[in-house]
């Protein structure tokens, strides 16, 4: 089953988990993280995303993986909020211009309990899973907003802003379409994109108490 996800009834205390992000992306996926946050009330300090600067899995994951020391250390000095658990979020970029180096960024990712949210080719397919369901294999990322921006005409590459409201009452869909994907490839011949963005989703929800699996 799919998770459920519930917005946040007033009076019900909050978790005091953290959960933190660091993405290839600047704007897309802290904007789409920042309107989570404002759909369910979630507090920012329960989800924080903390920018990079880097551009490519690997160099993400090294700086996650010196992020998470820095904190272990300044949280045991009661001079910030322990982080409970780090998350990084980038894209393979297809088949046509992939990613460097994904295997080493993974294997240095579970070395260090750094949990990982790829897609395939880009992070537009988990929004494009907001609208529908599909199997198609896109080659890059023009490819998926080509596609998105059927859904989304306003979403171009040079404004990779998404629409809020249109995303946040659609979330269920998402969820539901990305772990369907998941299935679908696990047990079919062919191949098709596909994207972990869901989990991550679900665990952020799950740590500010508003989501609940069904």
């Amino acid at each position: 089953m799919g998770a459920r996800v519930r917005r946040r009834k007033a009076g019900v205390r909050q978790s005091k988990e953290v959960i933190a992000f660091l993405s290839e992306g600047e704007v897309t996926e802290p904007e789409y993280v920042r309107m989570l946050r404002g759909h369910y009330g979630i507090p920012a300090g329960l989800v924080k995303h903390i920018k990079t600067g880097k551009s490519n899995p690997l160099g993400i994951v090294r700086e996650a993986v010196k992020r998470k020391k820095d904190n272990i250390r300044r949280a045991a000095k009661d001079e910030e909020v322990l982080v409970n658990e780090w998350w990084v979020l980038f894209d393979t970029e297809g088949s046509r211009h992939p990613h460097a180096r994904i295997p080493e960024a993974l294997r240095l990712a579970e070395a260090n309990e750094i949990r990982v949210a790829m897609s395939d080719p880009s992070f537009e397919l988990w929004l494009l899973l907001h609208f529908r369901y599909t199997t198609r294999q896109y080659l890059d990322a023009d490819e998926t907003i080509t596609d998105l921006r059927k859904e989304m005409p306003e979403y171009r590459a040079d404004h990779k802003y998404p629409s809020s409201a249109r995303l946040m009452e659609r979330v269920d869909n998402a969820l539901e379409n990305a772990e369907r994907l998941r299935r679908w490839r696990e047990g079919a011949k062919g191949l098709s994109s596909w994207t972990d963005v869901d989990r991550f989703v679900t665990q952020a929800l799950r740590f500010a108490g508003s989501c609940e699996r069904a």
